[in-house]
């Protein structure tokens, strides 16, 4: 089910670009990366591509000063990390 969810959020991001509709693509970036996280282990393989993408969604509201977005989508990706025992990436995520 999950590998559907990712299939679905790619196809959606080909035309929710960063550059045409950058709030849609960091809800996309978002739920992409909570995807990758929900694998079940596949941390390995796929822990580095969430964080990406929580990183990625993270630049663009940071960027566009969305508040309620920056605290929303930091939350997922730390306590997404924190669920994994993954410390160093939780924390970095408020930074």
């Amino acid at each position: 089910m999950l590998s559907k969810a990712i299939e679905c959020y790619q196809q959606a991001l080909t035309i929710h670009t960063r550059e045409a509709f950058p709030l849609d693509y960091a809800r996309l970036m978002d739920g992409l990366g909570t995807a990758y996280y929900l694998l079940p282990d596949q941390k390995e393989k796929f822990g580095n591509k969430a964080a990406q993408c929580f990183h990625e969604a993270l630049e663009v509201v940071f960027a566009a000063n969305v508040r309620s977005e920056i605290v929303r989508i930091a939350g997922n990706a730390g306590g997404l990390s924190w669920r994994h025992n993954d410390w160093a990436a939780a924390c970095q995520f408020w930074q």
